[in-house]
């Protein structure tokens, strides 16, 4: 878990148990994240959230086309991400993403979305459909207003565009926000990015239990419990 590799060597999201550990095997985005670091998944794309349908698609099928906002889409962009039903026909339905082609949308703005398994329920063309890029990829620095989910902490420096271990569970040092202490509840900072605070919001994402605290801007060793 304390090597990273500029290509990948697992499967984005594999898991690894050494010792007290759990680590997931992710890649890091354009900008490198030190050790100590709660990492997040890459925010959604407005354009690629509340989508319609464009057009009615039969329970069985894997291929869904969708009508895009204004931003075009990369080859396989969302590839082992997910397309769920957010609203209207269908809601409550989500499909892990096999493929998408590249898409320009000033030339349509329709695009298919290819998915490993079948609709369980017809959709309409009023049928609502978002899609989230894979969430073991392209991470960031968990900023201090969130944008999506922890996706687990750095236990090296990894470089940017590399692929490498985050820690989910078991203690790990990490940047400490405020005045932690011993056995409460640490959660994701709502004023340093990549930070741990005290859980004195409990409206923020908690982290795990203090094991032992260290001073503020310093690293403090929290057992986590993200997985």
């Amino acid at each position: 878990p304390y090597a990273e590799s500029a290509t990948q060597l697992f499967p984005l999201g594999a898991k690894l148990v050494y010792g007290n550990n759990v680590y997931r095997y992710v890649g890091i985005g354009g900008t490198a994240v030190t050790a100590g670091k709660l990492l997040q998944q890459p925010a959604i794309v407005s354009d690629h959230a509340n989508m319609t349908a464009t057009a009615a698609v039969a329970a069985g099928e894997t291929a869904i086309s969708v009508e895009t906002g204004g931003t075009d889409l990369t080859l396989n962009q969302y590839a082992n991400g997910y397309l769920w039903v957010n609203d209207v026909n269908g809601e409550g339905q989500m499909l892990r993403v096999k493929s998408n082609p590249a898409h320009d949308h000033s030339a349509d703005p329709s695009v298919v979305i290819t998915c490993y398994d079948a609709l369980a329920t017809a959709l309409t063309t009023s049928s609502q459909l978002s899609l989230l890029a894979d969430p073991n990829n392209d991470l960031i620095v968990a900023p201090a207003t969130e944008t999506g989910a922890i996706m687990g902490a750095t236990v090296v420096d990894l470089t940017a565009d590399y692929f490498g271990w985050a820690v989910m569970s078991g203690p790990a040092a990490l940047l400490t926000v405020g005045t932690l202490v011993v056995g409460n509840a640490a959660v994701r900072s709502g004023g340093t990015a990549g930070g741990v605070a005290p859980a004195t919001d409990n409206v923020l994402m908690e982290i795990g239990d203090v094991m032992a605290v260290s001073a503020n801007t310093e690293y403090s060793l929290i057992n986590m419990n993200l997985s």
